[in-house]
């Protein structure tokens, strides 16, 4: 499902999944071929000054960043267009947010940063 209002903001701390194919190393070459099987993962979106601190280009009209340091998760290299999902409370429907887009494949998990799928309604109701 997508989210039903244009530009509508995560709170802190939202309980968030993840799903990708990207391989699970910070090392680009030992991730050559990603994984052959699709992970999923707990992460829990960050507040906007959190995002800028880690990354300067973090923009928080359209981008969302999202991490589970304690649980040691966050989209790696050959993720990118996966998913970020949040499950709807009422209805029982996980609802897209966000796209993977870039992070930093390191050894320490810092946030990976997704596009924000509720900024781009108008564009993609254009075409469905």
């Amino acid at each position: 499902c997508l989210p039903n209002d244009k530009d509508q903001q995560l709170p802190a701390d939202q309980i968030s999944m993840i799903a990708g194919w990207g391989g699970k190393y910070p090392s680009s070459e030992l991730n050559a071929f990603g994984s052959f099987h699709l992970k999923q993962g707990v992460v829990y979106v960050k507040s906007h000054d959190y995002c800028r601190r880690i990354y300067a280009s973090y923009d928080p009209k359209d981008e969302i960043c999202a991490t589970n340091e304690r649980g040691q998760v966050d989209s790696r290299e050959g993720d990118s267009g996966g998913p970020l999902m949040i499950l709807n409370q009422t209805d029982h429907r996980w609802y897209l947010f966000g796209i993977t887009s870039h992070g930093s494949n390191t050894e320490a998990i810092k946030p990976g940063v997704y596009s924000s799928v509720s900024t781009k309604l108008d564009f993609i109701r254009q075409y469905l």
